[in-house]
């Protein structure tokens, strides 16, 4: 199960509704899948759910019948949106009850929202969370962190890892030496500088006149044009003025 408006190039048979056109996109209560690319036909395995709607997610989950769940913990490739207080507990907790996975994919969110990721930021918990290149400052590298149970079938558990760049000593190099780097100081300064640029242009639009939602977190903004009020979900983000 993946939620609407992610990109997920990592893992082509979950490449579905990653930005499909509001028509496109069906119904708020039943989305359809859209292909991401030719070539895809079907995803009888996968369902899309809207993001920051817990409840329709306790509906779908309920059916017994979902091995994992898969999320940006905070809607970043879309408008920078936030979940709603509460929405990752929820989610956490039902993908407990009913024994699916969850899974975070911090590829925009790691080391944006801090060093940690975002489950430090949000204080939740996933089974897994997916990093890729931001790790290493660029070079090829990506991670599964998470529960020991989990990883240790890549090693025990006849789970098959392979890559081209497994271990590849230059990423390595340029992996520690960017973790290195990420200090809690350099996040501080960032940080003072990304909301005095985010507050800054809110202010400016507001003065302008312009109708606006800025919002976000300090190292990753988005401005949508038009739109009365922060979108929850990439379906109000499909309503900003993307013209002006």
């Amino acid at each position: 199960m993946k939620f609407e408006g992610h990109y997920h190039g990592w893992f082509d048979n979950i490449l579905w509704s990653t930005a499909p056109g509001e028509n496109a996109a069906g119904p708020a209560e039943a989305p359809v899948k859209v292909a991401g690319s030719v070539g895809q036909e079907t995803a009888p395995d996968l369902d899309v759910l809207g993001w920051n709607d817990l409840e329709r997610l306790e509906a779908r989950l309920a059916r017994g019948d979902i091995a994992a769940v898969i999320m940006e913990p905070a809607m970043c490739n879309q408008g920078a949106i936030a979940p709603t207080p509460g929405y990752l507990e929820g989610v956490a907790e039902a993908c407990r009850r009913h024994k699916a996975l969850l899974i975070f994919d911090d590829v925009i969110t790691g080391f944006r929202l801090g060093r940690e990721g975002a489950q430090k930021w949000f204080c939740v918990t996933p089974d897994l969370s997916i990093f890729a290149k931001a790790i290493a400052n660029g070079f090829p590298f990506a991670a599964i962190v998470g529960r020991a149970n989990l990883l240790d079938m890549f090693v025990t558990g006849g789970v098959l890892h392979g890559g081209t760049f497994n271990g590849q000593p230059v990423a390595m190099a340029a992996m520690v030496a960017t973790q290195n780097a990420l200090t809690p100081e350099l996040y501080q300064g960032w940080s003072q500088r990304g909301l005095r640029l985010r507050d800054g242009l809110r202010n400016i639009l507001r003065d302008a006149g312009l109708k606006a939602q800025v919002t976000g977190f300090e190292l990753m903004f988005h401005v949508g044009f038009g739109l009365d009020a922060p979108a929850r979900n990439y379906r109000d983000l499909l309503r900003c003025d993307k013209a002006l």
